[in-house]
């Protein structure tokens, strides 16, 4: 009886600690979640703001517009030119306002000789306020020629004679627009220095009107 009491509370003893084993809080496992630090952003520096701020205001230059008057109208002419006979003229811009005209000129004197002369001038021009078209010009120059007697005369010796001087230039020339022709009207009195005589003098009887072509 004894032993069997003693197996009794043996068994109780061990189905209580079982039940007080079961009643325990089970161990909450924790676990380490690793956190990571963003490296804040670099900062430009105020100069670098600065500097960057400047190249995106800085425009890109613009051509300035070209004014009126900075090139001539046209660089080359060339033409004829009648009145005092009938020539060819050549003339030819180097600047704005700068030019040079070369004339080639025939002229017959009926029934006393024929004359032939060249004419190289330089040539100052100007325009009119509110007429671009039209300028004025002057200038001088050398001038030389030879002058042929007509036989008929029955003259005796030379039958033509030498001479050379200096010529002056006042015109006006009208260029039409969008057009490759000008206009001109001018006056070139010559003093002859020397001729095979070695006479010398003044003439008015020089100059016309002329017809170019423009390029």
């Amino acid at each position: 009886m004894i032993q069997m009491a003693l197996c009794l509370i043996l068994s109780a003893a061990q189905a209580q600690t079982k039940k007080n084993t079961k009643a325990k809080a089970p161990v909450k496992k924790t676990t380490t979640v690793k956190t990571t630090t963003k490296a804040p952003e670099k900062v430009p520096a105020k100069k670098e703001v600065l500097a960057e701020n400047k190249q995106e205001t800085i425009a890109m230059p613009t051509a300035k517009p070209k004014s009126a008057g900075q090139a001539p109208d046209y660089k080359t002419a060339i033409g004829v030119k009648f009145l005092y006979g009938i020539g060819v003229t050549v003339k030819h811009f180097f600047t704005e306002k700068h030019a040079l005209e070369g004339i080639f000129r025939y002229r017959s004197f009926s029934g006393l000789g024929s004359d032939i002369d060249l004419t190289a001038l330089y040539e100052y021009h100007g325009k009119f306020n509110g007429l671009p078209e039209l300028k004025w010009y002057g200038g001088g120059g050398i001038y030389a020629g030879n002058f042929s007697l007509d036989n008929d005369f029955g003259y005796v010796g030379d039958q033509s004679f030498f001479y050379a001087g200096v010529a002056a230039v006042l015109g006006l020339e009208y260029k039409f627009k969008n057009t490759p022709l000008a206009i001109s009207a001018d006056w070139q009195p010559v003093y002859v220095v020397k001729d095979s005589y070695n006479m010398s003098g003044f003439g008015a009887d020089n100059g016309g009107f002329g017809l170019k072509y423009t390029f």
